[in-house]
C-alpha cells in the first residue's frame, strides 16, 4: 500500500527479507508456501567458500531485487530559465520508498549511500559533477573548483569520538550521527551548478542513488591474502536513476528549460 507504513499495512519483515516459494518442508510432506531463510539484505557473504557460486548468484539476484525499489530520485531546476554563464540551482529530491525502516539501514556507519549528479554539455563534456568516484574508488564532491563546488550528497551515518572525529569501531565512539531517511521520508538537496564551462547545448543532467555495503579501504585485503582488488566487495549499485535535459543556445540571453525524462 503506497504511502502507508508497513506496520499499518500489516506487512512483516519476512515479506521482504524471506522470499516465499512453493515446496515441501520435509521429504514427502505436502506442498505449501515456504520461506527462504537466507534473510536477504543489502550484501552477500564475503568469506570465500562460504556459499557456492550458484548460491552467491541467487543471493545477488535477490539483493538486486530488494534494492531496486528502495529509493527514488528526482531532479528539478529552481528557475525555469537562466542567462548563459550564470549559476543554475538544481534541486535533487531523494525519497525512501521503504515503508518499514530507514534508508539506508543496518550498520549505516559502514555502508555507503550517496547521490551522483553529472551535468554534461552537447559534446559530452562534464560541466559539473558530484558523487563520482575518485582514483581510490571513494565518492567525492564536485569535480570542478570555484563557484558551485558541491558537498557530497550522502545518506547514512558516522560514528564519532569525544573530539568529534570519525571512528570505525563502535567501542571507540561516543556518538552516532545519522541523516538516513526515515520510512517513506524524503529530503531535498540543492546544488549550485556553474554553467561557464558549457559549450553549445543541449545540456543534460543525470542523477543516481548509489549504494554499497562497504567502502574500498574497509574491504582491502590484508598482507597475508591476495592483493588483487575485490570487485565483489567494493562495487556500487545504482538503485534509482533519473535524468533531465536543458536547451542551451550559447547566447548571452538564452533560457534553459529543464525537462524530466
Amino acid at each position: 500500500m503506497a504511502g502507508v507504513s508497513a506496520a499499518a499495512a500489516g506487512v512483516q519483515c519476512q515479506g521482504c527479507h524471506m522470499p516465499s516459494y512453493e515446496g515441501q518442508a520435509v521429504a514427502g510432506g505436502p506442498t505449501r508456501t515456504l520461506h527462504r531463510h537466507a534473510w536477504i539484505g543489502a550484501g552477500v557473504p564475503l568469506l570465500e567458500g562460504f556459499v557456492t557460486a550458484e548460491e552467491e548468484a541467487s543471493l545477488r539476484a535477490e539483493v538486486k531485487r530488494l534494492l531496486a525499489g528502495s529509493a527514488r530520485v528526482e531532479i528539478t531546476a529552481a528557475a525555469t530559465s537562466v542567462r548563459a554563464g550564470e549559476i543554475v540551482d538544481l534541486l535533487v529530491t531523494v525519497e525512501n520508498k521503504i515503508s518499514a525502516h530507514n534508508f539506508p539501514t543496518g550498520s549505516t556507519f559502514n555502508r555507503q549511500a550517496w547521490i551522483e549528479v553529472v551535468v554534461r554539455d552537447s559534446a559530452d563534456r562534464i560541466v559539473f559533477a558530484t558523487g563520482t568516484l575518485d582514483a581510490d574508488g571513494e565518492p567525492r564532491g564536485s569535480s570542478r573548483e570555484g563557484p558551485g563546488v558541491a558537498e557530497l550528497l550522502r545518506l547514512g551515518s558516522i560514528l564519532v569520538d569525544e573530539r568529534g572525529e570519525p571512528v570505525l569501531f563502535p567501542w571507540r565512539a561516543t556518538e552516532h550521527v545519522s541523516n538516513a531517511l526515515g520510512p517513506l521520508g524524503e529530503r531535498e538537496f540543492r546544488l549550485r551548478v556553474p554553467t561557464t564551462r558549457a559549450a553549445r547545448g543541449p545540456l543534460s543532467a543525470e542523477a543516481r542513488v548509489l549504494f554499497r555495503a562497504f567502502s574500498p579501504p574497509r574491504c582491502a585485503p590484508s598482507a597475508s591474502t591476495s592483493t588483487s582488488p575485490s570487485s565483489r566487495s567494493t562495487r556500487s549499485r545504482a538503485i534509482a536513476p533519473a535524468s533531465s535535459s536543458v536547451r542551451h543556445d550559447d547566447g548571452r540571453d538564452c533560457g534553459w528549460p529543464w525537462r524530466l525524462s
